[in-house]
């Protein structure tokens, strides 16, 4: 009779469970399909047994069956497999959380949540789209849930840094802001709290709305006041959105906790060697506001603050990192400013070194370096073509066709052209002046400047051979377009370092030969053959003595059954024509060398 009841009854709740969590750990490990039918019949004849007779067992069903589909997940890759296991977990972590058990479901809850977003990729729309549909759903499934909220918040994060769309930063800060009145401290209120911050912020910057920013500024500032949870980059967010306010209207209490925010950020930095990419993309704005307030009052204190800053960030902003030709320039900026109060060569010589570092590092055309490349006399168009050096605060005389300059980091800019893309064979010419660095006449640092022929005008070139066939060097030869009489210079040039030299042209020959450094008329012979897949480097050096010659290098090359003659843009190369004194912007006159050491050349 009781065999019976039993048979009637059908199994107990935890017999089901049992069974079912055994089965489904089974097909986790081993894939079998009977396993599985035993696992999901099991599993929801146990879900359907507690939702009837037991309440308070239903979160430990629906958490069984979320690991169910996470095993279905992990065995066939089933997006929907997935989704359920999330809206399954969470459910299940909610109602347990109102029995006052969630504990007990917060380790199954996190490994939901690592796998999700270990599967989807926050770079791709349609992954931050699914996500976001999902909480969605949830939200009008299950209601307001601060679980739910910052999982759709991290989900509109995605799509608005992969967007950049003002509508998807909105719904951001949205989502973010009904999030952090759930949460309190800890990683998950620092995540909501971060992103609400970040949305206003963004959002007031671009509608240049003080009221967005201001708050943005009081999630910042909840932020970096909550124990270990603001970043170096979250810090320097809370000190632009106070000097952006105070740049509105000017308020010396904003600009104080700005700089007390600035100096928490530097000492949790030298700490912890916590550096954030993000200090990079405000720091130039942090500093262009420092110095701001110049035009207010007149104290270069400013511009101190603003190089302090600058110089530190610059040490700590990884070397590829895109912002650094951006700050750069603004701390040209702010050197070149002081120079100009101070005259003190070493602003001069950093502004100077800081400027050319931008045209190395950044993309000709860019706007960083258009801004580096029309930075004050520092560096000037010369009737060549080419880069002149500025001299600091100090006079020089010099004879044109002998190059003066000075101890210090002075690195010119110099032109560079590569040939088509449609060519086989990499050519990139570069042009240059050979130089050395040396003292100014008169110092008391040094002797009087060494004496360096000018009329070197290098062009330096690299050859690449394709990783599929060889390249032979057919020819290299000087196309002269235009022989004028000698004019006067009016700028300096230079290139730090030594120049070594392969071949070399008289521009003043007719007709000219290429030969060897060593004079042999070898010709481009020395050249050869490059094997595939390797580069050559060679410099040619043109010299002249008597005329005004405008010219072109044409390299003739062959490769496999295509050939081709890559040709540089027009140089200019002048003989000497007498002594000029070149002044700090780089202007010249007439000068008279009496007095001056011997010179020869």
């Amino acid at each position: 009779m009781s065999a019976e009841l039993e048979h009637e009854q059908g199994p107990d709740l935890a017999e089901l469970l049992r069974v079912g969590s055994e089965a489904a750990e089974r097909y986790r490990q081993e894939g079998s399909e009977d396993d599985g039918d035993t696992a999901d019949s099991c599993l929801r004849q146990a879900l359907d047994l507690a939702a009837r007779k037991e309440p308070s067992a239903v979160p430990e069903c629906l958490s069984e069956i979320a690991a169910f589909d996470l095993a279905i997940h992990e065995r066939r890759g089933s997006r929907e497999a997935l989704a359920d296991a999330y809206c399954l977990m969470i459910e299940a972590f909610l109602r347990s959380r109102s029995a006052g058990g969630g504990e007990a479901f917060g380790e199954r809850m996190d490994l939901v949540l690592r796998t999700v977003h270990g599967v989807l990729d926050p770079a791709v729309v349609e992954d931050a789209d699914w996500f976001i549909a999902l909480n969605r759903q949830l939200l009008a499934r299950l209601g307001e849930q601060a679980i739910v909220l910052r999982e759709l918040s991290v989900a509109l994060g995605w799509k608005a840094q992969i967007t950049q769309a003002e509508p998807d930063i909105l719904a951001m800060a949205e989502a973010a802001e009904q999030a952090a009145v759930w949460y309190r401290e800890g990683p998950a209120a620092a995540t909501v709290v971060r992103a609400a911050a970040d949305g206003w912020h963004t959002l007031g910057s671009r509608q240049k709305n003080p009221d967005l920013i201001r708050r943005g500024i009081f999630f910042w500032r909840r932020l970096a006041d909550q124990v270990g949870a603001a970043s170096v980059g979250d810090l320097a967010e809370l000190a632009l959105g106070l000097l952006q306010i105070h740049y509105e209207a000017a308020d010396d209490g904003l600009r104080r906790e700005a700089l007390e925010r600035l100096g928490r950020l530097r000492a949790l930095e030298e700490q912890d060697g916590s550096a954030d990419g993000r200090l990079g993309a405000v720091a130039g704005t942090i500093m262009w506001v420092l110095h701001w307030e110049y035009t207010r009052d007149h104290d270069m204190g400013h511009f101190d603050e603003a190089i302090d800053f600058g110089e530190w960030c610059l040490d700590r902003i990884a070397p590829s990192h895109p912002s650094r030709p951006g700050l750069m320039n603004d701390l040209a900026d702010c050197h070149w400013a002081r120079y100009g109060d101070s005259r003190r060569s070493a602003e001069y010589d950093r502004a100077h070194e800081l400027s050319c570092l931008v045209l190395e590092l950044a993309a000709p055309g860019s706007p960083a370096y258009q801004k580096a490349d029309a930075r004050m006399p520092l560096v000037v168009q010369t009737q060549r073509g080419m880069k002149s050096g500025g001299l600091g605060d100090r006079d020089v005389i010099a004879p044109i066709g002998i190059l003066h300059t000075f101890n210090g980091p002075i690195r010119l800019p110099v032109a560079e052209w590569t040939a088509s893309e449609a060519s086989p064979v990499m050519c990139r010419m570069t042009s240059a002046f050979a130089s050395a660095l040396t003292n100014a006449p008169g110092t008391r640092t040094g002797p009087a400047p060494k004496v360096i022929p000018a009329r070197t005008h290098a062009v330096e070139v690299v050859i690449e051979a394709p990783q599929h066939s060889e390249v032979t060097i057919v020819a290299l030869r000087i196309a002269v377009e235009a022989r004028n009489p000698m004019t006067v210079a009016d700028s300096m040039v230079c290139r730090p370092g030594p120049l070594e030299v392969h071949f070399e042209v008289d521009l003043d020959e007719e007709p000219l030969t290429v030969r060897t450094a060593d004079g042999s008329d070898l010709g481009i012979r020395a050249l050869g053959t490059l094997p595939r897949g390797e580069k050559k480097l060679f410099t040619l050096m043109a010299r002249a003595r008597s005329w005004d010659i405008t010219w072109r290098l044409e390299v003739e090359w062959r490769c496999g059954r295509l050939s081709g003659v890559f040709a540089s843009p027009q140089l200019r190369t002048t003989g000497e024509t007498g002594w000029r004194r070149f002044d700090p912007t780089g202007k010249a006159e007439s000068a008279d060398p009496g007095g001056l050491p011997d010179m020869a050349y």
